[in-house]
């Protein structure tokens, strides 16, 4: 009897990722979220306003420049002030989000998120120094639907976050130039993990 507890207590929080609206809700609703929980419950609390601009910023790879999208609102400097900091938008089709929790929507600092699972998926930038010149270098990052983390992904926290799938956690810590295949470990393991 406490097997057929245990067993449906795994099955009911297993599949409780799958039940955040913006996972199985079939339209995205445009308009911008205060907070994660906006976003997970796809209900955005703030009307989207302005068209959505996009800009690169150039980032450093291996000596040599990359570039990446970054998005933002295009309103003006008063009425970004009187919605304050939020966490991201959408525009119906796509979501979007700050790395930093919560900025003005009217910087160009949000980033294209692809919904996996419990976590989801996003390239971002950030400053590094690296011997005496500062630049951007692009990282990889993911949002947990459940708390709200935005994790970097680097070998330790991606083995973190596959550690109970002891046959892929081996399969990673083999992994030559592992840096290169964290989305595709991500992805593996929420497929097998749902």
């Amino acid at each position: 009897m406490r097997d057929i507890f245990f067993f449906l207590f795994l099955f009911f929080f297993n599949s409780s990722f799958s039940q955040y609206p913006i996972l199985k809700d079939s339209t995205l609703k445009a308009g911008i979220y205060k907070d994660y929980k906006e976003l997970r419950e796809n209900s955005p609390s703030v009307q989207l306003l302005g068209g959505i601009k996009t800009e690169t910023i150039k980032y450093n790879t291996n000596g040599s420049l990359e570039y990446l999208n970054t998005y933002y609102i295009d309103v003006e400097g008063k009425k970004a002030r009187e919605i304050g900091d939020v966490f991201g938008f959408s525009d119906g089709k796509n979501v979007f989000i700050t790395s930093d929790y919560a900025t003005k929507i009217n910087k160009n600092e949000f980033y294209k998120l692809d919904f996996i699972n419990r976590y989801s998926y996003f390239y971002a930038t950030e400053s590094s120094q690296v011997l005496d010149i500062q630049m951007n270098v692009r990282v990889e990052k993911t949002l947990n639907l459940e708390t709200g983390e935005i994790l970097k992904l680097t070998n330790s926290s991606l083995k973190n976050i596959i550690s109970d799938d002891k046959e892929l956690l081996e399969k990673f810590k083999k992994q030559k130039k592992k840096y290169l295949h964290y989305k595709e470990y991500l992805l593996n393991y929420l497929k097998e993990n749902k």
